[in-house]
């Protein structure tokens, strides 16, 4: 299998910054060398990572150039037996941590007890690290997005409806209005009736033949 040189260099400059110890950034080299491609260069910045999670260094000891074994300390639990918040975070302030309060939704029975943490307990950090605590902060509120879409939807549709009944009701009077007025025109034309009385004349011409 061909090695990987491109790949070998950039891990070894990931790893000499993240200041790991000589044996993991050895370790690392070699990885990144046998693994073609960016599969390949994932492996030192994995590895760097987990070498700053842990204070650095990968072996932890002062000569591997990592955190001093003296400035790291282990991260308690305080989550067992459902402290309130201030009971963490007192508890995270005498191991020289800080919390870091993160509320969270669940239970209402859980509300201002803490109920998960980030690093978890036993986990060795530099001093002054910081710890995440999950707070309670019971059921989550009501989803109101859904109603009041409901409800900006409704007045609209009302708006319209009492505006296109204004409408009709309008239309309508103005056609009631143009069938009265033809109705009286017409009843003028009764008069043309007094003609039938003309047909008289004609026994006025009967009578001269005779």
């Amino acid at each position: 299998m061909a090695l990987d040189g491109l790949n070998a260099a950039a891990a070894a400059a990931i790893l000499s910054q993240a200041k790991v110890d000589s044996a993991t950034k050895t370790r690392g080299v070699i990885v990144s060398a046998f693994v073609p491609g960016p599969l390949g260069l994932a492996v030192p910045v994995i590895m760097a990572r987990n070498a700053r999670r842990l204070g650095g260094g990968g072996g932890g000891g002062v000569g591997g150039g990592g955190t001093p074994e003296t400035n790291l300390v282990m991260v308690p639990d305080v989550v067992t037996g459902r402290p309130t918040a201030s009971a963490a975070t007192d508890k995270l302030t005498a191991k020289r941590l800080v919390a870091d309060p993160e509320p969270t939704f669940g239970d209402d029975a859980d509300i201002g007890v803490v109920v998960a943490q980030d690093p978890p307990a036993a986990t060795r950090v530099p001093l002054d690290s910081e710890v995440t605590i999950f707070v309670g902060a019971g059921k989550p509120p009501p989803d109101t997005t859904d109603t009041d879409l409901d409800t900006d939807l409704t007045n609209k549709i009302n708006q319209a409806v009492t505006k296109l009944t204004a409408k009709l009701d309008e239309i309508e009077t103005k056609i009631s209005a143009m069938g009265g007025g033809s109705g009286t025109t017409g009843a003028t034309g009764a008069t043309g009736a007094t003609g039938a009385t003309g047909s008289t004349g004609a026994t006025g011409d009967t009578g001269g033949k005779k």
